[in-house]
């Protein structure tokens, strides 16, 4: 490596820790992002596979120790850091391999935005293959259920933008080094993209909050139903090593598990007598109504399938679909028994909730 490669990556991985202290808010919550992705490849131009590498291991590196150090990434989180510096190094790898290949073909007209393209491409699938790989191992999901979750983290809004900026500032940046504002310029929009995908996200489940609360408000023996299972739910899941992220995610989806009674007639749902055998069949059909409430948003299809499937059981039993055994995803059984504690630890019209001792003998069996 030579002594132009190693400066550029100081040079740069500089630039990636004065970019990571730009904040966007939203609410009055502070958002941070690390440009390392951009500036690595921004340097496969002026400085080569092996200066771009080098320049995403050390700025992820540098970045992720600022963020740590000044608790925008929790202490209790360290990995969280560790899979951000291997992600990035890994989908750099990836694309420095392409325009190390591309480099060797003859120029034509059609080269340069072959090579973007195709760098993009394969530091998307390294990533996604990374992503796939440590779901699996670390929280023992299938490899299907696994893979979906990796292909939606890795093509958030503003990624491909992100690498295919950074390659193009790059080559602006070779032919002249006074270019360096338009990689900042790259690290705004995309700073800009990522903020407003999330602001949509955090209204949109926000408002679905406040829709799971004004239908439980209607009866004082549900209210807050769902927000107790929800809170249970991120405890158990935590308990079970899962990780502070995915119990996160199986919280939201829990505020979800009962959102399909919107459709349940009222005079089934709020009956304080035994339902017949057709009301418990029309009660039953919340689960699967649930897609139908909320439409078909991408980022929340997992947390449907987890909502939805929270009333299966072990033996195939349940409903909406009579799954069975692992095919059941691990945070709708966390959810199901989350579910049946509260269900059976609160007041309802019909008895009293039941001492905690009796409730656990109860999931138990």
């Amino acid at each position: 490596m030579t002594p132009e490669q190693r400066t550029g990556a100081l040079v740069f991985s500089g630039i990636a820790v004065i970019l990571s202290f730009v904040p966007a808010l939203s609410e009055g919550e502070s958002i941070y992002l690390d440009p390392s992705p951009i500036l690595g490849f921004a340097a496969l131009v002026p400085f080569g596979a092996k200066g771009a590498i080098l320049t995403a291991l050390l700025a992820s590196v540098i970045v992720q120790l600022r963020f740590f150090i000044s608790g925008v990434i929790p202490r209790s989180r360290w990995r969280i850091s560790l899979i951000n510096v291997t992600i990035v190094t890994v989908a750099t790898l990836a694309g420095a391999a392409v325009f190390y290949l591309g480099a060797k073909l003859p120029m034509s007209f059609v080269k340069l935005p072959a090579i973007g393209f195709g760098m993009c491409a394969a530091a998307m699938a390294a990533s996604v293959l990374y992503r796939t790989i440590l779901h699996i191992v670390e929280f023992e999901l299938s490899p299907q259920e696994a893979f979906r979750v990796a292909w939606k983290l890795a093509i958030l809004p503003g990624a491909w933008f992100a690498n295919l900026g950074g390659f193009l500032a790059g080559m602006v940046l070779h032919f002249q080094p006074a270019a360096i504002p338009v990689i900042i310029l790259l690290f705004v929009l995309d700073h800009w993209v990522d903020w407003a995908y999330a602001a949509v996200r955090r209204e949109f489940y926000q408002a679905v909050v406040m829709v799971s609360q004004a239908l439980e408000s209607r009866d004082e023996y549900t209210e807050r139903h769902s927000e107790g299972v929800a809170e249970i739910t991120r405890i158990l899941a935590l308990r079970m090593g899962q990780g502070e992220w995915r119990a996160e995610e199986m919280r939201v989806a829990a505020m979800l598990h009962d959102l399909g009674k919107i459709l349940t007639p009222d005079d089934v749902l709020f009956k304080p007598d035994k339902l017949s055998p057709d009301e418990r069949k029309t009660m039953e059909q919340h689960a699967s109504n649930l897609r139908e409430v909320l439409g078909d948003p991408e980022f929340l299809e997992e947390k449907v399938q987890w909502a939805a499937s929270h009333h299966e059981k072990w033996d195939g039993t349940g409903y909406p679909k009579g799954l069975k055994g692992e095919s059941i995803p691990l945070p709708s059984r966390i959810m199901a028994v989350a579910d049946v504690w509260n269900a059976l630890t609160t007041d309802r019209p019909y008895r009293k909730g039941m001492p905690r001792e009796k409730a656990v003998r109860i999931i138990e069996e």
